[in-house]
C-alpha cells in the first residue's frame, strides 16, 4: 500500500486478520495476516535445519546437497506440499531451504560458478492430477533466494514409471532408466552451464542421477544436486 502510513496499514491488517482467522499449520497458534506458506514466523523460526554435502565418487553428479533431515516438522510441510496439494508452502519452504543449505551450509561451492536452477520434473499426468509439480514451486523458491535463473521445463518426465517407495538404490535406477529427456528447446540454455538440481526428498539419489545424466547428455558442465530434506541412510 504505497503512499498509506504504517499506522493504517496495521489497523487494516488487524480488520483483516479478524474477519479472516487462520491457525499455523505446525503449531495451529494464531497466523497474523502477513505470513508465508501458512506458518507463523516462530515456526519458521524453529524449523530443524540439518544441512549436508557430499561428493560422489562416480557418475553424473558432481555432489548433492539437502537442507534437512527427512522428519519432524520438515517431514510434515514436504506431505503437506506433495500429497496434500498445499502448494502455498512450496515457495517458501524452497527459500528457507536454500538459506539452510546453501547460505549458511556446506554447499555454497554449488554456487561458483552460478548455475542454472532446474527442478525435477512430474509426469504430465501426475501434474496434472496435483495441479502443480512440487519440484518445480521449491525450485522457484530456491532461485528467488539466491537470486540464480531458473529453467522449469527443462526437463521432461517421458513415462510414468512404478513407485519407488521401497526400492533401493539398484532398482530405482533401473526403474528410472531413459525416463528423463531434456526439451529440445532449453538444450542451448544448458549447453556449458552449471545446473543445481532440486528435488524434494533424496532417498538413494537415483532420481537425481537419472536427471544428471539427461542434463550432462544434454551439454550441461555440471549438475549439483540440492534436495530439501534427506531421508536417513539404510545402515
Amino acid at each position: 500500500m504505497i503512499g498509506v502510513p504504517a499506522a493504517a496499514r496495521r489497523i487494516a491488517a488487524l480488520v483483516l486478520e479478524g474477519l479472516l482467522p487462520a491457525d499455523c499449520l505446525l503449531c495451529a497458534g494464531w497466523l497474523p495476516w502477513r505470513q508465508e506458506g501458512g506458518l507463523c514466523p516462530g515456526c519458521w523460526a524453529r524449523l530443524d535445519w540439518a544441512p549436508g554435502w557430499r561428493r560422489p565418487r562416480r557418475g553424473p553428479l558432481y555432489a548433492v546437497a539437502w537442507a534437512a533431515d527427512y522428519g519432524g516438522d520438515i517431514r510434515r510441510l514436504v506431505h503437506l506440499l506433495k500429497f496434500e496439494r498445499f502448494d502455498p508452502v512450496g515457495i517458501p519452504l524452497g527459500r528457507a531451504a536454500a538459506r539452510a543449505a546453501v547460505t549458511r551450509g556446506t554447499a555454497r561451492a554449488a554456487l561458483v560458478p552460478p548455475p542454472v536452477v532446474v527442478p525435477v520434473p512430474l509426469h504430465w499426468t501426475r501434474r496434472w492430477r496435483r495441479g502443480y509439480n512440487p519440484a518445480a514451486l521449491l525450485a522457484g523458491g530456491v532461485a528467488r533466494e539466491l537470486a540464480l535463473p531458473i529453467l522449469p521445463g527443462a526437463l521432461v518426465r517421458r513415462r510414468r514409471g512404478r513407485h519407488q517407495v521401497g526400492l533401493g538404490r539398484r532398482d530405482r535406477l533401473a526403474a528410472l532408466a531413459g525416463v528423463f529427456v531434456p526439451r529440445p528447446s532449453a538444450a542451448r540454455h544448458l549447453r556449458g552451464r552449471s545446473i543445481l538440481l532440486v528435488d524434494d526428498v533424496v532417498t538413494t539419489g537415483a532420481t537425481l542421477e537419472a536427471c544428471a545424466a539427461a542434463l550432462r547428455a544434454a551439454g550441461a558442465s555440471r549438475v549439483v544436486g540440492l534436495g530439501i530434506a534427506r531421508t536417513p541412510r539404510r545402515r
